[in-house]
């Protein structure tokens, strides 16, 4: 007899899940395990209730990530004001002994899984940059800590430290020399950023004024450089698709600017490189190929990169 897999609701470790499950939908309520089998632990459940009320349950194994979606729920979020154009879950109830949280059903399908034509899928990006631009205005005091030039410049080194057994010398060089350069512009500014944004974490729905984003997955959500809310578009939906980048910035407002480019270009190699590791390591060949097709992509658009290995 094979046992219940780790996330399921039928696993004996998941017992007070359930009953919290229970108690806030009642004893009837349908569980189902939408857990992803890689990459992070975290618990995720969607239930419906006796009289099909819909929510979310997710557990986090990381204490940490479950502080900063409770950073992103109950501070960011909030703070956006009225939710007419976009919505974003809400917690409704949370056991922070468990790290767990009980969300509230965000409407729509996923934007990858949509069938928009060409100019909702624009109007769309128009709107994913609006909100960007009003969660990256938002006016909350900042944590403390490091500067956030030199906090960019620690986090960059590291991740290029993990990924560099996985390619060449002179690319990790390169790397460096880049790092070196966008952290020579002047001063950086931490705002709150969703950190994983992207079209996993959009939803869409279509309303009589038009379509509606959802934004979830919050649990990346702190305060850091606005670039983050782009770079994991900027070489990959972006290059596929350069007609969703002017959407974006059209609707952000601006594009970036000259020191910005190099900040993203930096962002967007080092994490390319920190992800070749982390796909061998959880058997995913595909998004190792993706990966280093980033790279190449960027060592392209760069005068003076390093030829590849």
């Amino acid at each position: 007899m094979t046992d219940p897999a780790p996330h399921s609701p039928e696993h004996p470790a998941n017992g007070e899940l359930v009953r919290l499950a229970r108690h806030e939908l009642g004893a009837r309520v349908r569980i189902e395990n939408v857990s992803r089998g890689f990459g992070r632990p975290s618990t995720v459940w969607r239930l419906t209730g006796e009289d099909g009320s819909r929510a979310w349950l997710k557990r986090h194994a990381s204490a940490l990530l479950y502080e900063r979606e409770r950073t992103g729920l109950e501070r960011f979020v909030p703070a956006l004001g009225e939710q007419v154009d976009w919505s974003a879950p809400s917690i409704f109830s949370r056991s922070d002994r468990l790290r767990t949280l009980l969300l509230s059903e965000v409407p729509g399908e996923m934007v990858e899984a949509s069938s928009l034509c060409r100019a909702e899928h624009e109007a769309l990006l128009r709107r994913v940059g609006r909100f960007a631009r009003r969660l990256h205005d938002l006016e909350l005091p900042i944590p403390g800590g490091l500067a956030a030039t030199q906090t960019f410049r620690q986090r960059l080194e590291h991740d290029l430290a993990l990924g560099a057994p996985a390619t060449d010398a002179a690319t990790v060089r390169w790397a460096r020399e880049r790092i070196a350069l966008a952290c020579s512009t002047p001063a950086l500014r931490r705002v709150p950023c969703h950190m994983d944004y992207s079209p996993r974490n959009w939803l869409v729905a279509r309303s009589g004024d038009g379509l509606q984003l959802g934004v979830i997955d919050w649990e990346r959500a702190r305060w850091d450089v606005w670039i983050h809310d782009v770079q994991r578009m900027e070489y990959d939906h972006f290059h596929d698709a350069p007609w969703l980048r002017a959407a974006y910035f059209d609707g952000y407002g601006r594009d970036p600017s000259a020191s910005e480019r190099l900040q993203l270009d930096a962002l967007c190699l080092v994490n390319s490189i920190r992800s070749i590791p982390w796909a061998l390591e959880h058997d995913d060949p595909r998004f190792a190929d993706l990966s280093r097709r980033r790279i190449e992509r960027i060592r392209a658009r760069i005068p003076g990169a390093p030829p590849g290995s």
